[in-house]
């Protein structure tokens, strides 16, 4: 395939464009900056401006989406969510439908359920969370991902692009693991909210090359993580230490103790999806 990875130039993107060369595809590369760090070829330009974009997109097969503000910032003015993530990916949607592009998969996010920014504490229905759990975003973030989402739904409706949203975990690179012991112990609070979830890159990078080569799917979400937490406790301790009050608990983490709070079955049975990194390997 000939596939466009907007943001392809980012931390995430780089690994994106190194697995999808790696299986033999034929990579574009459209970001706002260059690199001398791939020989994909590349367009520059901003996913905010329509013409740029429908200009990347010919001859292309798929859409990888990444570009956008990659998680809550204090230094990032509320309504740049909606001018970047949002408007951006619909910038993306349109400019695919123009093209007859035939599938578009976005870089979504564990944010939409609304625990990881969310500046009232509410608790989630039940563990481990899937792609059916609500959605309750409070931060500008985690909504315009949810809109993207919707977006992409609309897009699929009225065009017939096949769209995935990939909900990536929190993303860990290979120099994120030297400070896993700094984060478990110093950022106690933050790590209840985030359920403990991480993914690594190299991961994500798979999940997003598998939803690419998917055959038999029009429109769906997944949730994308590694298969344990980041934590040393069992993962039913920390959900009883956290989150006292959920009864609905699954009896698989009597099994598999350091299971992730988030399923990735979904993932596995329809896209094909093997996490191959966990720190404790690593």
């Amino acid at each position: 395939m000939k596939i466009l990875v907007t943001g392809g130039n980012g931390r995430i993107g780089r690994f994106v464009v190194g697995e999808l060369q790696e299986k033999g595809h034929q990579v574009r590369v459209f970001d706002v900056k260059e690199s001398a760090d791939t020989d994909a070829e590349f367009v520059k330009g901003s996913i905010t401006r329509p013409n740029e974009v429908e200009r990347a997109m010919e001859d292309i097969d798929g859409v990888i989406h990444l570009a956008a503000i990659p998680s809550l910032m204090p230094d990032v003015p509320t309504f740049e969510y909606m001018n970047v993530n949002v408007t951006g990916t619909f910038n993306v949607l349109e400019a695919a439908a123009k093209n007859n592009v035939g599938k578009v998969a976005i870089a979504s996010s564990d944010s939409t359920l609304g625990f990881v920014f969310g500046t009232h504490r509410f608790s989630p229905s039940y563990f481990p969370i899937d792609e059916n759990h609500p959605l309750q975003p409070q931060d500008p973030y985690g909504l315009s991902k949810l809109i993207g989402e919707e977006l992409c739904k609309r897009a699929t409706r009225r065009y017939g692009t096949k769209t995935i949203c990939l909900r990536f975990c929190w993303v860990w690179f290979p120099d994120t693991y030297a400070h896993r012991p700094r984060i478990v112990a110093e950022e106690v609070a933050f790590n209840a909210k985030r359920m403990w979830g991480y993914v690594d890159v190299r991961d994500v990078a798979q999940a997003c090359r598998l939803a690419m080569e998917s055959e038999n799917i029009t429109h769906d979400v997944f949730f994308i993580t590694a298969d344990d937490t980041y934590s040393e406790e069992p993962t039913l301790e920390l959900i009883k230490g956290s989150y006292p009050e959920i009864s609905r608990i699954s009896d698989d983490y009597l099994v598999e103790e350091h299971k992730s709070p988030y399923s990735n079955s979904k993932a596995k049975k329809l896209l094909g999806y093997r996490p191959k990194y966990r720190w404790r390997e690593i």
